[in-house]
């Protein structure tokens, strides 16, 4: 591998979304190595034409990282409108950039592009052996030609799966190539490859919890009177601790809105002594963070708020215990709501609680993976009863929504604990557990408020 350019050389952030160290860059080049091995055909893998809404100029919206998440996996590169090919024939990777254009970087910057010096000293060093101006795409693809079974990352899902940009360069193909064209998914094979996480993003992602802890402190250590004051916190911290910006938009939901499982508005008041449940994580480099908790408006639980908050926390660290190399998600879910609702009938509706809730047991999954995407791996959750193996990780989102009632003290509320879980042979290691969620810790955490 050439070697690493100097600082002098370095493309202006974020075209790498994480620092190119020789490392780093190796590990990249070894997972584009993986899957050429295992396909027997060119892959062809093209990223977004356009950031998010910039074909809009009315509604830019602030995203750092606006990469597909697998052809950040696999170059470490944070610009739209390039493509890659990977060619198990010939063992050589070709990549294709936007001209050099010097307006572009008198308005946005540098970025990637052919002609320019420092861009193809990165890209050898990252391992790509040939660099192609993005106008030469079309040709180049097709003068590989017709007898080979092309792979492109097609989104599965029903009536065709999504219409991604591989979606629209397999009607291209096939329009070039017609009866000879074949066509086969990586989209499978891809979530299999980044389900086992690399030593380098496990690093990245412990040290996004650390910054997401952090801000989470920072921010409800203030006061405030309405959901929007502490979104504005909350973000205002979360962005101070990483450049990569937020891994989702924040949940910041005061009681009954706490029960709207996707309440996304966070523009209510929060009156004193009122549950707020937060929902928020943050990247770093390349991994997502996602921590939920909820605290009290106030800096004091009630008597009704604690034992809930008891009922929730007991389910989830019972299922944390389960989590180890093999389990399946469909495993700890039906152990996590089964945990959780036998504790809501022996430690509330036995002693004399009521409750009207909108669902039976479930309201949702007990937790997901986790990794370049918040949410990722197979949209349609086929991982769901495959055994999960070491150094994958998932969340443990155990909660609790709808109205409570006992002892004279009515709520209608939300609560949800969720935790980072990197899955070990005999165990899981809580990435987000220096976080305070018990309704001590909480407290505690709040009697600094300002």
């Amino acid at each position: 591998m050439p070697n690493t350019p100097g600082a002098a050389d370095v493309p202006s952030p974020p075209l790498f979304v994480a620092p190119p160290t020789p490392d780093y860059l190796q590990a990249l080049n070894e997972r584009r190595q993986w899957l050429m091995h295992a396909c027997d055909g060119p892959i062809v893998l093209v990223a977004p034409k356009h950031g998010p809404n910039q074909q809009y100029p009315w509604a830019h919206c602030y995203q750092p990282v606006y990469q597909d998440s697998y052809f950040l996996y696999l170059t470490g590169i944070n610009q739209t409108g390039i493509a890659m090919v990977l060619d198990p024939a010939t063992s050589t990777q070709h990549i294709f950039l936007p001209e050099y254009n010097p307006k572009h970087a008198f308005w946005e910057g540098d970025r990637f592009s052919v002609n320019c010096p420092s861009s193809h000293a990165w890209l050898a060093a990252l391992g790509f052996d040939a660099i192609h101006p993005m106008q030469s795409f079309k040709s180049f693809l097709n003068a590989m030609g017709h007898a080979r079974p092309w792979h492109l990352q097609l989104a599965s899902g029903k009536k065709g799966g999504q219409k991604n940009e591989a979606f629209y360069l397999k009607q291209q193909l096939s329009r070039m190539f017609r009866s000879s064209f074949e066509c086969a998914s990586i989209s499978e094979l891809s979530w299999r490859q980044r389900l086992s996480h690399h030593p380098i993003d496990i690093a990245a992602i412990t040290m996004g919890a650390e910054k997401t802890g952090k801000a989470f402190l920072n921010a409800i250590r203030a006061p405030f009177t309405s959901e929007t004051e502490l979104c504005g916190q909350l973000v205002g911290e979360l962005l101070k601790q990483t450049p990569y910006g937020l891994a989702f938009s924040p949940i910041v939901a005061a009681n009954a809105h706490g029960a709207i499982l996707h309440y996304t508005q966070n523009s209510g008041p929060i009156q004193p002594g009122e549950l707020v449940l937060l929902d928020f994580g943050l990247r770093w480099q390349g991994m997502c963070t996602d921590v939920s908790r909820t605290i009290p408006a106030g800096g004091r639980f009630s008597d009704l708020q604690q034992r809930l908050m008891g009922i929730v926390l007991t389910a989830q660290l019972a299922t944390i215990a389960q989590v180890k190399a093999g389990v399946t998600v469909q495993e700890l879910n039906e152990f996590a709501w089964r945990t959780l609702d036998a504790e809501l009938h022996q430690s509330f509706l036995r002693k004399g609680g009521t409750m009207n809730r909108p669902y039976k047991i479930q309201p949702h999954n007990i937790g997901h993976l986790l990794g370049f995407q918040v949410h990722d791996g197979d949209a349609n959750r086929g991982y769901n009863t495959q055994p999960l193996p070491e150094n994958s990780i998932i969340t443990i989102e155990p909660g609790l929504y709808g109205e409570f009632e006992w002892q004279g003290e009515v709520i209608h509320c939300g609560i949800r604990i969720e935790d980072n879980l990197l899955v070990q042979p005999h165990g899981a290691i809580n990435l987000t557990q220096a976080i305070p969620k018990s309704c001590q810790a909480i407290e505690a955490a709040m009697a600094a408020m300002g």
